[in-house]
């Protein structure tokens, strides 16, 4: 229970943090005719993760395809991790520098497309790799675990609303990153 609570409380939050920088941002630069875009981005990049989820559910019931499974998530979230330490500090710059990309200059539609698809691929990332981690978790209590970790980020995401800057988020990510890599 302990393996998907951590995983799915840190991959959450982590998504709740980009939508709410995306969300800030748009805001800021007074571009709220965006905001859809983020919400249906959202939705589709958690059906999407959802998809991945169910078919590594249904296809890696053997052997074979559990060790595939095991070896490409622990590569890729010790990748993450690795990346993460070194591209958190600039973050969020990064990302407001891609958006301003995407909707400077571009009206109606265009702006629209372009902060739907980075919003779909910046958290259908962070599903992928729940789903990847999600899957190598071999314990009963699987589902009350990630419900816990849900449970968990949705209360940290209102907190970070009301006091966000409160919360220290580069040791919370630097915590869950070495649980993380315990469990790769």
């Amino acid at each position: 229970m302990l393996q998907s609570f951590i995983i799915v409380l840190r991959e959450t939050f982590e998504s709740f943090l980009i939508v709410a920088i995306i969300v800030s941002y748009l805001q800021k630069v007074g571009r709220t005719e965006l905001l859809p875009a983020v919400g249906w981005g959202t939705a589709v990049s958690l059906g999407t993760s959802a998809g991945l989820g169910y078919w590594l559910w249904q296809g890696a019931s053997g052997p074979l395809w559990e060790g595939i499974f095991g070896l490409v998530s622990a590569l890729l979230v010790t990748f993450f991790v690795v990346h993460m330490w070194r591209t958190a500090p600039n973050l969020k710059r990064d990302m407001e520098q891609q958006i301003r990309t995407r909707t400077d200059g571009t009206a109606g539609w265009g702006a629209l497309a372009g902060i739907f698809i980075f919003t779909v691929f910046m958290i259908s990332r962070e599903g992928m790799e729940t789903a990847l981690l999600l899957i190598q978790v071999h314990e009963p209590s699987i589902v009350a675990g990630s419900a816990f970790g849900f449970a968990g980020a949705a209360g940290m995401s209102f907190l970070w609303l009301r006091c966000g800057h409160l919360i220290h988020v580069k040791r919370f990510f630097q915590v869950t990153a070495i649980f993380l890599l315990l469990f790769v």
